[in-house]
């Protein structure tokens, strides 16, 4: 019977220092910048293929129920050297809620909830940028849901820059995090069944205008 075990390990070293070479080539090819401050600065546009925007609930609490917007859109203006100049807005389609419930994703539609007849659009517009940390900063600004304006703050975290090695797109990844009371927005169906409180979080990158 043949020994196969000196061949597996010359196949797995192999492997392995296959898989480091290409580290290297990608470090060399796909240099990722994750200084802030070095980021490019610009006008950007979000990608909506890589821009999340979950939220979860309280559900009668017994449990933390999560949905999701499947459609954004937005704009950035990045100030890396003056932060407090850039500024942010996002558009998120009040139809692309996603609960993975159908017919809880209609009940939310409906004009006694988001009203997304009348308003399609739930939109953020940053009002002012506060650096906190070397890759965070808080951005406040104003949310509107279903034609109702409120002031919301979001904590917001530097992620990375650079080229998309697929794209050429130059591009810049942030999250952020917030908290809203529904009820300010006149979303108040099942409280106090379902929470008031919502947890909000959002992924998301820009690519540089051309």
């Amino acid at each position: 019977m043949i020994n196969n075990k000196p061949f597996v390990r010359i196949t797995v070293i192999a492997a392995v220092l296959m898989i480091a070479g290409c580290a290297s080539v990608v470090s060399v090819v796909y240099p990722l910048n994750e200084n802030a401050a070095r980021a490019r600065a610009g006008a950007y546009q979000l990608d909506p293929d890589h821009a999340s925007i979950l939220f979860s609930v309280s559900h009668f609490g017994f449990s933390t129920f999560r949905a999701r917007f499947d459609t954004l859109s937005g704009s950035l203006d990045l100030d890396s050297e003056n932060p407090e100049n850039s500024s942010v807005t996002i558009d998120i389609k009040a139809e692309s809620i996603h609960t993975g419930v159908s017919e809880l994703d209609e009940l939310l539609l409906a004009d006694d909830m988001f009203a997304s007849t009348d308003n399609p659009v739930i939109r953020f517009t940053s009002t002012s940028v506060d650096q906190t940390s070397d890759k965070d900063a808080t951005i406040a600004g104003v949310l509107t849901i279903r034609g109702i304006t409120k002031p919301v703050v979001l904590e917001a975290h530097f992620i990375g820059s650079g080229t998309n090695p697929l794209t050429r797109d130059r591009t810049v990844g942030f999250s952020a995090t917030t908290t809203i009371e529904r009820s300010d927005f006149g979303l108040k169906n099942w409280l106090p069944f379902v929470g008031d409180k919502v947890d909000i979080k959002v992924d998301v990158e820009f690519i540089e205008k051309r």
